[in-house]
């Protein structure tokens, strides 16, 4: 198969975005050849069989993208399309796309795979999903629409880098034996967090580390109003933003965390949640999508995150308890479906299914 790749960026030291990087290079390692048109590429990449681009720019930059000037990359495509050989395009996130390349898809019958993995729906959304030939997602809760077209196939982990280390458990004795790592944006509530850190701040029982960054405007703003109240309830011995990390040495802090607390509510699974498992650090999270995955542990899904007397109680028993958590077991949960190779497999797998129905037949 020759497979076209369309993301936000090929950008291995992303805070959010890394693992698109990781997806095209295990989609690279099944195809023929793979060609990934992006926004932004960080670096030449020299993986075989993966060629990455970038769109033209000038298109959806004002004053052009007022006047629709993004849809004449259809014709930018289209060439991509025919000289490439492309037999089929998976669309990773960027939905937008769907909506505006479906002239050039149209004309030469490629069927489109899109990703997509969040609870919330737009109108832009929903003329994607009618325009592509199957929607991949995580979980049920990834993909809110009813529709035939739509298959969960978990999430993409690197269990190479996200994986049981040797070594006696951690207790609750850590320096840092609570982390959040994450993106800082208001929908991951991390204002929760810090009110709990104040409620446990007197026993001296945790101590906090917030592993991330803000991105969007919006977000600095919120970061900057989590900074200003940390300081003014004195929280600075026992709380720590750390900015982001790279992804080894978040692997390295969940083996020596005791928690994982995540009390997002995005309605999708976050990774880092599932990546915390794959290390074999217990979590908390409050996020609905995680309830099948952990229902042998329900110690660690936190029903209300705005009852704080409760979720207080339960992060002291988890720190209490963490020792005695199952390490290996937590691991599984992961690597039995959620690694990045099976899901680079499930991707293929759903164009070949639909092969008879999309011309894709002996692909």
């Amino acid at each position: 198969m020759n497979l076209l790749v369309i993301n936000f960026e090929m950008n291995p030291s992303s805070q959010v975005l890394s693992w698109q990087v990781q997806v095209a290079e295990a989609l690279a390692e099944r195809c023929d050849t793979v060609l990934v048109l992006t926004h932004h590429a960080s670096q030449h990449f020299s993986t075989p069989g993966l060629t990455v681009k970038t769109f033209p720019r000038w298109p959806q930059r004002a004053p052009f993208r007022w006047v629709g000037a993004r849809y004449l990359l259809n014709l930018y495509v289209l060439i991509l399309l025919v000289r490439h050989r492309i037999d089929a395009c998976f669309i990773h996130m960027n939905f937008g796309w769907a909506n505006i390349l479906w002239p050039a898809f149209r004309i030469r019958h490629i069927p489109v795979g899109l990703w997509y993995a969040h609870g919330s729906i737009t109108r832009d959304l929903e003329r994607a999903h009618d325009r592509v030939s199957t929607v991949l997602t995580s979980t049920a809760e990834g993909f809110r629409l009813p529709s035939s077209k739509v298959r969960v196939i978990g999430q993409a982990i690197d269990l190479g880098m996200f994986h049981l280390r040797p070594g006696p458990s951690p207790t609750h004795e850590g320096a840092h034996n609570i982390v959040f790592v994450g993106r800082i944006s208001r929908r991951k509530r991390i204002e929760r967090l810090i009110a709990i850190a104040d409620s446990l701040k007197e026993s001296g029982t945790a101590r906090f580390l917030i592993v991330g960054g803000p991105i969007t405007g919006d977000d600095s703003n919120y970061h900057q109003e989590l900074l200003a109240h940390v300081t003014r309830r004195g929280l600075g011995s026992v709380l720590e933003f750390t900015g982001p990390i790279d992804r080894d040495s978040v692997a390295r802090l969940y083996d020596s965390a005791c928690l994982h607390i995540n009390l997002g509510d995005t309605g999708s699974m976050d990774k880092t949640v599932l990546e915390a498992l794959s290390c074999g650090c217990p979590v908390i999270t409050s996020n609905p999508a995680f309830t099948d995955l952990l229902v042998d542990f329900p110690e660690m899904t936190l029903l209300d995150p705005d009852d704080l007397d409760s979720s207080v109680q339960q992060v002291i028993s988890m720190l209490t308890h963490c020792h005695h958590c199952d390490r290996r077991k937590l691991h599984t949960l992961v690597s039995q479906t959620h690694g990045l190779a099976e899901y680079a497999d499930k991707i293929l797998q759903a164009f070949q299914e639909g092969a008879p129905s999309n011309g894709l037949a002996g692909i």
